[in-house]
């Protein structure tokens, strides 16, 4: 049995964290702490699995002690300023990998027009998810917002309204949802490859991704997956 501790957080291009104040990298030295008592042996990040030799250069590149240097991070925000270097790179620099795993597939979702009776639904769903995660909270409380059921159930619809679209003819909607999913199935795959020699596996992702990932995990014999509120 393997298990799985999935964290989410808002995309990248739909989040403006400033991972460089002081407030925000004492907590994320908060959040890597009570990672590291789950003390997983592999750590995987939302890079395509095809770029694995690149993730290994770059993880290599950064010196153990980086996460300690304040102003070295700070003169070279193109590095730092991001989840992956910021949460699972610190994490396995802290618990000594030698190396964490790309598991992205990357897809192109086909893009339509949402129809205007769905519109406020859509908009009500986009609403909360902007609202739980403000940017008026602290970088910790953002994080801790995004891996909630109800955040995920709230993104999640945002697929699920929007599947009606077309039906009967050009099913855009269905079709949108089924790359959706197919992605998230790849993701799943090397996930499950990794179970063949990992017990403990830490992924931190798009929060868009968990509804769906924790889905197939609980359907997994061979997976657990963990809870987050037992570590944050």
């Amino acid at each position: 049995m393997t298990q799985i501790y999935l964290s989410g957080l808002r995309d990248r291009n739909q989040d403006d964290a400033d991972y460089f104040t002081e407030d925000a990298q004492r907590e994320l030295r908060t959040l890597n702490d009570k990672l590291a008592k789950f003390a997983p042996d592999a750590i995987c990040v939302e890079v395509p699995a095809q770029e694995q030799t690149v993730l290994d250069a770059d993880y290599a590149a950064i010196p153990d002690c980086a996460f300690s240097d304040y102003e070295t991070m700070r003169s070279d925000t193109s590095t730092y300023q991001n989840e992956i270097v910021q949460i699972g790179m610190r994490l396995g620099k802290t618990l000594g990998l030698d190396k964490i795993y790309a598991i992205d597939e990357e897809l192109n979702l086909p893009m339509f027009d949402i129809p205007e009776k769905l519109q406020s639904a859509f908009n009500q769903h986009m609403q909360f998810l902007m609202d739980a995660s403000s940017t008026s909270a602290s970088l910790y409380d953002r994080i801790i917002a995004t891996n909630t059921d109800e955040w995920s159930y709230h993104h999640h619809q945002l697929y699920i309204e929007l599947n009606v679209v077309g039906a009967g003819k050009t099913h855009d909607g269905a079709n949108a949802l089924g790359e959706w999913y197919k992605r998230n199935l790849r993701i799943f795959a090397n996930l499950q490859k990794l179970c063949q020699n990992y017990k403990r596996i830490f992924v931190v992702y798009g929060a868009g991704h968990l509804y769906i990932l924790r889905e197939l995990i609980n359907a997994c014999e061979y997976m657990e997956l963990v809870d987050y509120r037992d570590y944050s």
